[in-house]
This record gives structure tokens, C-alpha cells and sequence, in this order.
């Protein structure tokens, strides 16, 4: 489903996923940047990284899936 959707849908619908989850997936899908790498940069431990990108995974699978893209529907923030 996600090679189908145009680039430019899957880069708006980020912006609906909670920022503790956009800076790791950002960091991985469109930077390239290893697991390591980002708990380095954002000094968050391996495990935590690999958490938020399965949680932003999900997220943005909801975003993208129900159309979300007005601020009003944003997902809500974490519990952490």
C-alpha cells in the first residue's frame, strides 16, 4: 500500500504523527540514518528508538489509512 501512495501524502501525513515519533522516523526512513545513529542523536537508548519508530509507524499508518490532515485531528500525544 505504502509504494502506491504518492511521496508528497506520506510526507504531509507525518506531520500528523506526534513529534517523539516523527524525529526517530524522520531520522530513519528519509535520512538514512542507522538505529545507533539516532540514539546517538537524540541521546536515547537503542531500544527507545526502535519503540518510537514502531509507535510512529503506527501512527502515521492510522494518518495516512483515515485521511487525517487537518490539526484538529492530530493524533494524541503519548503517555510517556
Amino acid at each position: 500500500m505504502v509504494e502506491q501512495l504518492d511521496a508528497a501524502a506520506v510526507v504531509t501525513s507525518l506531520t500528523q504523527v506526534n513529534e517523539l515519533y516523527r524525529a526517530p522516523l524522520s531520522l530513519f526512513y528519509l535520512e538514512d540514518y542507522s538505529y545507533k545513529e539516532i540514539a546517538e542523536i537524540l541521546n536515547v537508548p537503542i531500544g527507545t528508538v526502535q519503540s518510537r519508530i514502531a509507535r510512529g509507524k503506527g501512527q502515521l499508518y492510522k494518518a495516512l489509512t483515515e485521511g487525517e490532515s487537518s490539526p484538529s485531528t492530530r493524533v494524541k500525544e503519548p503517555r510517556e
